[in-house]
């Protein structure tokens, strides 16, 4: 999702770092607060923001938040089938 973040418009936003799946009964959540929300990766840190149809797809699903940013996702996929070297 392309939101330009400023220094002015930053208190709109909640940065969330979701510990665990437990933190967050994604059947309960508020879509619209959820795609407003900064989301920390729990490995590197980096943030992240989740679209409105991704938040609907883990609802109807019952699919928890991803915790990792989704480079990390994908770094870890790749080490897995040895497609990349590990660092």
């Amino acid at each position: 999702m392309s939101a330009t973040l400023t220094k002015d418009n930053l208190e709109e936003y909640v940065l969330l770092q979701i510990e665990n799946h437990a933190d967050l009964n994604i059947k309960d959540a508020n879509v619209e607060e959820l795609a407003k929300a900064i989301i920390a990766c729990a490995n590197t840190g980096k943030t992240y923001r989740l679209t409105t149809q991704e938040i609907s797809f883990y609802q109807r699903n019952s699919i928890p938040l991803p915790r990792l940013h989704w480079e990390e996702r994908l770094r870890i996929l790749m080490n897995k089938r040895r497609l990349i070297p590990s660092v």
